[in-house]
């Protein structure tokens, strides 16, 4: 007789009383994973994503649901992200204080090359963020996270998930790219 292989098949009972999922935002972003944010150049993208990840930061609800509160870090490969977030703290009469979970990144992040920055960028989030629950990084974009590399071409696509799947287990946590 054959050892099992690694795929565990289940059957409708098993199937049925496995939890659901939980979410980050709840029904709009797992609590881990991958996901993508996409629309047209200047459709506001980074705005909503802004909006979205500082609804996290303050344990607030985003577009009438509900979060889980937590770290978010931002990776803004186009940079201009400062600006951004100082709009966004004084449209919501904001102190800066209130939103100190949210780290910011203004530099493009190689994912393409495995060697090349996810490492090092799981470490540098590990001594800024300590032991704390991060529950989604943003980056933002996607074109700008794999230099040289062809998003319509399965092996980078392939390359820049499995390194988006690094980031994602390496905190528990949701990563989503903006695109």
């Amino acid at each position: 007789q054959r050892e099992p292989t690694r795929f565990a098949l289940s059957s409708i009972p098993e199937l049925m009383a496995r939890s659901y999922p939980t979410w980050t935002v709840r029904e709009v972003i797992p609590s881990t994973g991958l996901a993508v944010i996409y629309g047209g150049p200047g459709s506001g993208k980074t705005f909503l994503m802004i909006d979205l990840t500082m609804a996290i930061v303050r344990g607030i609800k985003w577009q009438g649901r509900r979060t889980k509160q937590g770290v978010c870090v931002y990776i803004a490969g186009e940079g201009a992200l400062r600006s951004r977030v100082a709009a966004y703290i004084k449209k919501n009469e904001l102190a800066e204080d209130d939103v100190r979970d949210f780290y910011a990144l203004e530099s493009t992040v190689n994912l393409l090359d495995p060697k090349a920055d996810v490492l090092d960028l799981i470490e540098a989030i590990k001594a800024k963020v300590g032991d704390r629950p991060i529950r989604l990084i943003v980056i933002d974009t996607l074109a700008r996270s794999m230099p040289g590399g062809n998003e319509n071409a399965s092996e980078d696509m392939g390359a820049v998930i499995n390194a988006a799947g690094l980031l994602s287990s390496a905190f528990q946590c949701v990563l989503a790219f903006v695109h």
